[in-house]
């Protein structure tokens, strides 16, 4: 959540309950406990994204940003990715969108990739 957020003065803590709350059937719907989970975004709102799904029971795999001086470093003890790593459709992966900058060009870049949403990945 970046200084100029309208949330900015609310506790992360409250507002990823909330997200997470709002989107609780769908998260459950698309996600299990034991997938090959991802989060899309390496930053703060990733974190608190991280946090919230581990909470409850989630395992993160990694994450994944388009920033390549986050790739091959840890970020909440996971590793980040680079983009391509989507590419390898074998891993049967997950995706949490959950970048804010460019979150519309996420979306079509797992689109093209042959994702689904709803059933691929979910956008917070």
């Amino acid at each position: 959540i970046s200084d100029n957020s309208v949330t900015k003065n609310t506790s992360h803590d409250f507002v990823f309950e909330q997200l997470f709350q709002i989107k609780k059937d769908e998260i459950f719907k698309v996600f299990h406990c034991n997938d090959n989970l991802y989060i899309w975004g390496a930053g703060s709102f990733g974190q608190g994204l991280f946090t919230k799904f581990v909470t409850n029971n989630f395992k993160i795999t990694g994450f994944i940003d388009g920033n390549s001086l986050k790739w091959g470093t840890q970020f909440c003890g996971k590793e980040v990715f680079a983009p391509e790593i989507i590419n390898d459709r074998s891993k049967n992966m997950k995706i949490i969108v959950g970048s804010e900058p460019g979150r519309l060009e996420i979306v079509g870049i797992l689109k093209q990739k042959g994702y689904k949403p709803l059933q691929d990945f979910l956008v917070f």
